[in-house]
């Protein structure tokens, strides 16, 4: 019983600074005649605890460079750049300006579509964002070719949070790890659905069948039998040993997996085929 006086304490402190952060923002946009866009995914997180446990779980380091999607009204913004060397902002709607005209130094704001323009730098090694959820998929998808970031922080909802970690290929790509579940009365205004931060970091050391997957999408434009083929003798030049192309094609006719699906490209191919593929032996 001795801890429950300080946690309702703790509780109090949240709800004063979460009321206080809303009451500040919906100032600042009446001001403007302003509101957040649903249509556009905004949903402001204005919980100072959630703040502190994205700031916590990116490791943030004195080099880092951060680019951060979505500043919104660049709360999150100022307390990253305060930890790392820089913040790459990225904003997709304009009308937010005036959010964000009091930024440090240490944050270059850029008004563009994130997918569009990400994928154009590697100057960054980190990755945080409060996710316009209609973009979490695309996200990873653009993770999955990203080899310039070591560590992804990211709000998501909820649901996705689970799919993704079973899912098949992003799986194979990375460790994805549910930080804590964050409730609506978090973000203003309040989504539909109960959300959460997950860490996404790349696999040190993937298995045979992950590897596969791994370069099985990187080769998206390739029929499945080709770009297995080639990924097989990937892995067996990764594992030190030799496999010719007929080898190949003795191991890919073993597996069991139609002709007409093996000369399906692979961009086209359904999860399923993946997740077969996880749980067949190569070498």
């Amino acid at each position: 019983m001795h801890g429950l006086p300080e946690k309702l304490n703790k509780y109090k402190k949240r709800i004063i600074l979460t009321m206080n952060g809303l009451a500040q923002l919906k100032e600042r946009l009446q001001k403007q005649h302003l509101s957040p866009d649903v249509l556009k995914d905004q949903h402001f997180c204005i919980d100072e605890t959630i703040f502190q446990t994205i700031l916590q779980t990116a490791e943030l380091k004195k080099n880092d460079v951060v680019a951060e999607i979505g500043p919104g009204p660049g709360i999150l913004t100022k307390a990253i750049a305060q930890k790392v060397k820089k913040v790459i902002a990225v904003e997709i709607d304009r009308s937010l300006t005036f959010l964000l005209d009091d930024l440090p130094k240490n944050v270059e704001l850029v008004f563009a579509n994130a997918l569009a323009y990400l994928p154009r730098r590697t100057d960054f090694n980190k990755l945080i964002s409060n996710l316009p959820y209609q973009i979490c998929e695309p996200i990873l998808q653009y993770l999955t070719k990203a080899k310039n970031i070591e560590h992804t922080v990211l709000t998501v909802p909820n649901a996705f949070a689970s799919k993704v970690q079973r899912h098949p290929i992003f799986s194979s790509f990375f460790e994805i790890t549910l930080i804590k579940e964050v409730p609506k009365e978090a973000f203003y205004p309040q989504p539909k659905v109960l959300s959460a931060i997950i860490t996404i970091s790349p696999l040190e050391e993937p298995t045979d069948s992950q590897y596969l997957i791994q370069k099985l999408h990187l080769q998206r434009d390739k029929k499945l039998r080709n770009g297995l083929r080639d990924a097989l003798i990937d892995l067996y030049k990764k594992r030190e040993r030799t496999l010719t192309k007929k080898q190949a094609a003795a191991i890919i006719s073993s597996v069991h997996l139609s002709e007409k699906m093996l000369d399906t490209l692979i961009a086209k191919l359904p999860l399923g085929v993946y997740e077969e593929l996880l749980h067949d032996t190569f070498i």
